[in-house]
């Protein structure tokens, strides 16, 4: 009995060995490349948004349980159950190194948490920075992923291809005290966000784009959790490949939410929040990263 108890001792360690994908090495000198990987999106009742965004809007889900799309360059948007208010609660940024990024914070004191992402089979296939803790960061988070790991992705009926743009509340646009800007990320100058004609500000991406807008010049469906909250994502631009075929088809089946509209030879889908669980959504037909930010004056 003794013998038996040494060896199942022995043996423990080597259960809880943690595996890893490939992490590739960087180049510190090239710099980091980032791009829009996860918008998540808390939602009262998942089965109603689920219905919405499936039957309603053209989106598939992953995720038999609960509402995941997966797009063809890895990005995804998710809901998640809440007994707050609905909208968006977090934005995921793919990073090619996070490096520079947890220097910076540590250098600047901005509080973050950072842990692993795993697989069913408990292989680490990603490293998270989360800055959750830090009020005006609580927004975002940023993934670097291994090497080998494909995300999954999925077909839509509305032919979604990526998350292009979050659309992000913001104070003012003449601060310059942007809180991303502490960790490195440079602002364009004033544009204008189409198709919503207002003022906007941009951190552009490798394949996408942050959007700030100032506070009240966007309509949103719960307005009293943002009296004096900060920084807050209000909306959500996705890449289509082809978009009147899909607005045909909801007209048909009488599923109508939305308009279509047209600006800069571009064609949209627009759907306001109070059919979306709280958030701005725009389908819009076009591959480039500034698509919406135009220095068009009005």
């Amino acid at each position: 009995m003794k013998k038996l108890f040494l060896i199942l001792i022995l043996l423990l360690p080597a259960c809880s060995t943690t595996t890893y994908y490939k992490f590739p090495t960087v180049n510190r000198e090239e710099g980091a490349k980032y791009s829009l990987d996860r918008v998540i999106v808390d939602v009262k009742d998942p089965k109603s948004a689920s219905r919405r965004f499936q039957k309603d809007l053209g989106f598939s889900s992953i995720d038999s349980k609960a509402m995941l799309a997966a797009f063809q360059n890895g990005s995804t948007l998710e809901f998640k159950e809440t007994m707050g208010h609905e909208g968006i609660s977090g934005i995921r940024i793919r990073a090619t190194t996070l490096e520079s990024l947890r220097a910076t914070a540590e250098e600047k004191q901005i509080p973050f948490d950072e842990y692993d992402l795993k697989d069913s089979i408990g292989r680490v296939y990603g490293r998270v920075l989360d800055f959750k803790r830090h009020e005006p960061l609580r927004l975002f988070s940023f993934v670097r992923y291994a090497a080998d790991y494909t995300p999954p992705t999925s077909f839509h009926r509305n032919n979604s291809v990526n998350l292009q743009e979050a659309w992000i509340v913001v104070d003012s646009l003449s601060s310059a005290e942007f809180e991303l800007s502490r960790l490195g990320f440079e602002y364009s100058s004033s544009r204008i966000l189409q198709p919503l004609r207002v003022n906007a500000k941009a951190i552009m991406m490798d394949d996408s784009a942050l959007v700030f807008v100032e506070r009240g010049h966007l309509e949103v469906q719960d307005k009293a959790h943002l009296a004096g909250a900060g920084m807050e994502a209000v909306g959500v631009s996705i890449t289509v490949r082809e978009i009147e075929g899909f607005a045909k088809s909801m007209e048909r089946e009488k599923r109508v939410l939305f308009a279509t509209t047209r600006y800069s030879n571009k064609s949209c889908i627009l759907v306001p929040p109070k059919y979306t669980h709280g958030l701005w959504l725009e389908l819009a037909k076009s591959a480039a990263s500034t698509r919406n930010i135009t220095s068009d004056s009005w």
